[in-house]
């Protein structure tokens, strides 16, 4: 997870860099070709200097109010407070009480790097009576990562669960399986059998998806 963060991160700093240092050398290459290289060099130092004064003296305003609010911050549950919480309601948990809460519950497992527990609670409410939205949540969640195969299993269990279903609800349903069926398709190899029932099934799901 922290990689994938960490990638989309670095993608996001280049797409904010990249128009600049192409802009940059455009620039540079106009002043060289004019001749004039000194006078670019003079003109984007002072606008450096320039930022780097008015972003200083900016941090130096925030700073200050951005620890206060930090320290502010409610702190993220700790897996092992959690845990205790499932242990102290366990009754209400196989009895399926609020499992809105527990779903809550599941995911703060989640962020304290508990994936696992994560799962395993979350799988344990879908053998309750929930409401659809609720349902599909939870499953959405489930077959975000993870083997594909187990993924569209935990789909075609639920579908029976799920039915009769509204439109909304059977789009949603419909849009998990596609994402896990696309998933499973990106890392097929070009060419293979495997690949083109992958790619058939998801045209029968979605026929008006790009060919892939």
């Amino acid at each position: 997870m922290r990689w994938r963060l960490a990638l989309l991160a670095l993608l996001g700093l280049g797409l904010v860099v990249w128009p600049t240092v192409a802009r940059w050398y455009t620039d540079w290459l106009w002043f060289v070709e004019l001749g004039y290289p000194q006078a670019f060099w003079v003109h984007d130092l002072s606008r450096a200097a320039l930022f780097a004064f008015v972003a200083g003296v900016v941090w130096l305003v925030l700073y200050p109010n951005l620890r206060v609010a930090l320290r502010s911050l409610p702190p993220l549950p700790e897996a092992a407070a959690v845990k205790e919480l499932l242990r102290l309601h366990r009754e209400a948990l196989e009895r399926c009480i609020r499992p809105d809460l527990f779903h809550g519950l599941a995911r703060a497992l989640g962020a304290a790097g508990e994936e696992e527990a994560a799962a395993a609670l979350a799988r344990r409410l879908l053998d309750c009576p929930l409401d659809p939205s609720l349902r599909l949540g939870i499953l959405a969640g489930l077959v975000s990562s993870g083997d594909e195969e187990e993924a569209l299993a935990l789909v075609a269990s639920q579908r029976g669960t799920l039915a009769p279903l509204d439109p909304q609800a059977a789009a949603t349903l419909e849009a998990i399986e596609a994402n896990v069926i696309t998933r499973r398709l990106a890392r097929l190899p070009e060419g293979s059998a495997a690949r083109l029932e992958t790619a058939t099934r998801l045209l029968a799901l979605r026929p008006d998806a790009p060919p892939r």
